[in-house]
């Protein structure tokens, strides 16, 4: 039996911008990827994680109200969350590369 992760293949766009690169780890939440995104300043990569499992209406509200709120937060040592949204109905919350 392998101990590969099973998951979305490299080159899987996300929210249209993200290109995952590789799978990279598991959270409570869900599964954690690094993907690439184009700027106009080039290539740079970030952290992809995408929630696992169903989600209630109160559960995708607070979701998206703790993203929101922490969208807002500057502080050092705590990853910046730059975007979440919703693709082929899985949620998935985009942060600053560590």
């Amino acid at each position: 039996m392998s101990d590969e992760h099973v998951g979305l293949p490299s080159g899987t766009k996300i929210g249209e911008k993200y290109t995952l690169i590789r799978h990279v780890g598991e959270s409570s939440l869900g599964d954690i990827y690094v993907a690439s995104q184009q700027t106009d300043d080039g290539e740079t990569h970030v952290r992809v994680e995408l929630l696992t499992g169903q989600m209630e209406d109160e559960s995708v509200g607070r979701f998206l109200q703790e993203v929101d709120l922490h969208s807002k937060l500057e502080i050092p040592n705590i990853l910046k969350t730059l975007e979440a949204g919703v693709e082929g109905g899985r949620y998935y919350l985009v942060t600053a590369n560590a």
